[in-house]
């Protein structure tokens, strides 16, 4: 999914909770999509990727 990360389009990730996680989103392009979920999913969805991670004080 690195790929997706890389030529995806970011996409806004709103959260109520980001002083304590970082959420990052990326709509994955069509060829990862394939790669990944193969060529129905890709053609019929939106794959989205979400991250998240949790802050360290």
């Amino acid at each position: 999914m690195l790929d997706a990360q890389r030529q995806g389009i970011k996409i806004a990730a709103k959260s109520n909770v980001d002083q304590h996680i970082e959420v990052k989103s990326v709509v994955v392009p069509y060829s990862v999509a394939k790669r990944v979920f193969g060529k129905e999913i890709a053609e019929t969805h939106i794959v989205v990727q979400l991250a998240y991670s949790a802050r360290c004080r």
